[in-house]
């Protein structure tokens, strides 16, 4: 497992949660008023960046065990 790259795939999604948290907070607390089109749509500020947020991880994870098995199997 640490010969394929996985055991850092958590400690990577650790930085990458703590990013998302970040980008949420400055979001939340330097421009909260704005996305007023969504707002009087109706839609959840907070339900748009979760919707976001797991899109891109699960993307990111996908790609990352794609890219670690091709490299494990180019090298095998």
């Amino acid at each position: 497992m640490l010969r394929t790259g996985l055991f850092f795939l958590p400690v990577i999604i650790v930085f990458k949660l703590a990013g998302y948290a970040s980008a949420a907070f400055f979001q939340k607390y330097f421009s909260y008023q704005t996305y007023y089109y969504y707002r009087n749509a109706g839609y959840s500020i907070g339900r748009l960046y979760s919707y976001t947020f797991s899109i891109d991880l699960l993307l990111f994870i996908l790609l990352a065990v794609i890219a670690l098995f091709s490299k494990s199997f180019l090298y095998a």
